[in-house]
């Protein structure tokens, strides 16, 4: 394996940037909700989760840009038995929940990305050497059952004629807190600054998430989270195909496309949004682009839980300084 001195790395302190989108929606929905009289509340419900605008740039993106890395000879014998097998797996447990039942498929496509989403996020924290030690654990887990039941709270009256009672934010306030004193525990064990911090921020992420959703601002609720969980992924997506594709272009599909190495920093959010245009604009019948869309995240997901693993090909090649 060749050395990454050399190569480009993710800086801590880029990582932590991101969370500037914090205090930028707060003061926004602070100005909207006290002091203007909460007038673009509307504009902000769950149906702007559908634009076109927003998919193209916060959903579909990241996630098509998580499979350009595997278009590579080295990597397909890599992740042989997972393209082989798991992939069609996947597919076809798909297609059999989707066969009995659609408002399954949606809640089940809720459930894993809310819990995709945390751990990725928790999962960074480990980059700021944060120990994975039981309150670690509790901390993960608390945040996965708390953001879980809000985004679920939330969602399913709109999606489903279902509506969970009430006192669900009793349970969810209460696992909040849970992931509080896990986080302050935790900290005591964390011995850098950048790491007690991260953990501060990941909560105060949530806490600002939960504060949308609740006042019914449900875009920006699933904005603030969705905005640090893709300018993450992108990060790591641009950084590795820099280093695996420099020096020599492996990727078979960037070999089509005759641009210089540093072009790529431009080039793979641009393939990803035209990829996803691309999707969008061929696929007509609006419930099977949702099929698709959520089909695609699950494979996604699927890639993101084997890619980024330690000994993997894909993070040999992304050194966090």
């Amino acid at each position: 394996m060749e050395s990454l001195e050399k190569k480009y790395s993710i800086k801590r302190l880029w990582l932590l940037q991101i969370f500037f989108i914090i205090p930028i929606v707060f003061v926004f929905w602070l100005w909207d909700y006290f002091f203007n009289n909460q007038a673009l509340a509307p504009f902000f419900g769950y149906a702007s989760l559908l634009l076109p605008a927003y998919l193209l740039i916060f959903e579909m993106p990241h996630i098509i840009a998580s499979f350009v890395g595997f278009f590579d000879k080295e990597y397909i014998r890599y992740y042989k038995n997972n393209l082989l097998y798991g992939v069609p797996l996947l597919v076809v447990s798909f297609l059999v929940i989707a066969s009995i039942s659609l408002p399954l498929v949606i809640v089940v496509y809720l459930v894993v990305t809310i819990y995709h989403v945390i751990k990725q996020l928790t999962g960074i924290g480990l980059m700021f050497s944060i120990p994975k030690n039981t309150w670690y654990t509790w901390w993960s887990w608390s945040l996965i059952v708390s953001t879980g039941l809000a985004y679920l709270l939330v969602m399913l009256p709109m999606l489903f004629d279902v509506v969970l009672p009430t006192s669900t934010w009793m349970y969810i306030v209460s696992t909040l807190c849970i992931a509080c004193i896990a986080a302050v525990r935790l900290s005591m064990y964390t011995p850098q600054r950048t790491g007690k911090l991260y953990i501060a921020l990941t909560l105060i992420l949530i806490a600002t998430s939960f504060t949308m959703l609740a006042s019914g601002y449900i875009f920006l609720g699933v904005f603030v989270v969705r905005f640090v969980h893709d300018i993450t992924a992108f990060l790591f997506y641009i950084t590795h195909e820099l280093n695996r594709n420099t020096v020599l272009t492996n990727n078979l599909l960037y070999r089509l496309i005759p641009f210089l190495p540093l072009s790529l920093i431009v080039a793979v959010p641009l393939l990803a949004i035209g990829l996803g245009l691309l999707l969008r604009t061929t696929i007509l019948n609006q419930t099977m682009l949702f099929g698709v869309i959520v089909l695609l995240s699950f494979v996604h997901y699927y890639f993101e839980s084997i890619m980024w693993k330690r000994n993997a090909p894909h993070r040999s090649q992304v050194q966090i300084v």
